[in-house]
């Protein structure tokens, strides 16, 4: 029997995870939403979570990646200039860096990105 774990963070009670997938709430742009994360994955980004489609019920489905999910506003603690320059954060900066040429060739739906 596959365990269902609620997951805290975003949409308080609506998201959880099922193995290694998080189950959340689909909206109007989730079907966007899915084919970004595809066409991320398809072009060598693979630290975003895999989309896995869109379930029976309208709930939208990806893979589980560790980490914090803020509801509101980021702390003041990660809004400094030296979080930014922080050794643990470059390869993100640079990878986002290389990753935007990707992004910006792509439309997806009716969202520029």
């Amino acid at each position: 029997m596959i365990q269902k774990e609620v997951l805290h963070g975003g949409r308080k009670g609506k998201i959880s995870k099922e193995e290694n997938k998080v189950i959340r709430p689909g909206n109007k742009w989730t079907s966007h939403v899915q084919s970004f994360l595809s066409f991320m994955h398809e072009n060598g980004f693979n630290n975003i979570p895999k989309p896995y489609g869109i379930n029976e019920s309208g709930m939208e489905m990806v893979s589980f990646v560790n980490g914090t999910v803020y509801n509101d506003s980021l702390p003041n603690e990660i809004l400094t200039d030296k979080i930014l320059i922080d050794g643990n954060y470059m390869w993100q900066i640079e990878v986002m860096r290389k990753e935007q040429i990707v992004v910006k060739e792509r439309r997806v739906g009716s969202y520029d990105i």
